[in-house]
């Protein structure tokens, strides 16, 4: 069980969650014509870049200079400086997606990722919420808030991402890295960051 809770964080570290909904988005009817391969592949790339490629290489740097443990960051006292590196890396996200035209509500998307870390970093000095759970939440805020712009009900999608963010939950509590508290409150923050921007004219 141990084995795999650690494989389920490692696959949902909040790093590669962007490039998850973008690979997600882009293979939705309405988008999945409208790039060619090669644009999809550009966007993908840069997306990667942004938002997991550069964070995890600083992070590294961090690693190797002893200025934190490990890539979970599970010490609270540690996570300051990756968090801001991540929110103007997200930031320099945002700025891309808007560059290649992807649809305004997808760009408030990345800029909401970036005011829940901006909130992360002011929580983070008095207490300890759950960076997956916030990745989570902007996931599946992401998820309904596109759902609810396009008009659409995909309730089998809503049902895999509420059930996934469970799973992600549970063995985050099971490695006795984050508390249940800890853990809704990181999703209730990551998901409000998400959807309500989204919905912004």
């Amino acid at each position: 069980m141990r084995n795999f809770a650690q494989i389920i964080s490692i696959v949902f570290q909040p790093l590669f969650l962007p490039l998850y909904g973008i690979i997600l988005l882009l293979n939705l009817p309405i988008y999945q014509y409208y790039y060619t391969i090669g644009q999809k592949l550009f966007i993908l790339f840069g997306v990667a870049l942004f938002t997991a490629i550069v964070p995890a290489l600083v992070i590294l740097c961090l690693i190797k200079t002893k200025k934190v443990k490990d890539y979970f960051i599970d010490d609270k006292a540690e996570r300051t400086i990756p968090y801001i590196i991540c929110f103007f890396c997200y930031l320099l996200c945002a700025v891309f997606l808007w560059m290649v035209n992807l649809n305004l509500w997808i760009v408030r998307v990345m800029l909401g990722v970036s005011i829940s870390l901006i909130c992360m970093i002011m929580i983070n000095f008095s207490w300890k919420i759950s960076a997956h759970m916030s990745g989570m939440g902007g996931f599946c805020g992401a998820v309904f808030a596109g759902a609810f712009l396009v008009n659409a009900n995909p309730v089998g999608l809503f049902v895999c991402v509420i059930l996934l963010s469970g799973i992600v939950a549970s063995c985050r509590i099971y490695l006795k890295a984050h508390t249940l508290a800890q853990t809704f409150a990181g999703f209730c923050l990551g998901f409000c960051c998400t959807f309500f921007p989204a919905l912004l004219w």
